[in-house]
C-alpha cells in the first residue's frame, strides 16, 4: 500500500485533541471538574476530535484509516 502524502491536518487535529485532553485529565484533580480552564478544554478536545474525524474520512491517504 501507497503511504502518500503526510496528512498534515490530521496531525495538527490530532495533537491538538490529545493535548486538550491532557490538560483535562491532569488540571481536573487539582483545580475541580468544572474549572474553567478544565472545561475549555474538554470543549476544545472534543471540537478537534470530531474536527478529525470529518478531516480523515474526506482525506484520500488519512493519518488515521477510520474505514478499515
Amino acid at each position: 500500500m501507497d503511504a502518500g502524502r503526510f496528512d498534515r491536518p490530521g496531525f495538527l487535529l490530532g495533537v491538538r485533541d490529545w493535548a486538550s485532553h491532557h490538560v483535562r485529565i491532569s488540571e481536573g484533580p487539582l483545580l475541580g471538574w468544572t474549572a474553567t480552564n478544565v472545561l475549555v478544554a474538554c470543549g476544545l478536545g472534543a471540537i478537534c476530535l470530531a474536527a478529525m474525524v470529518l478531516v480523515e474520512l474526506a482525506r484520500p491517504a488519512p493519518l488515521v484509516d477510520l474505514r478499515s
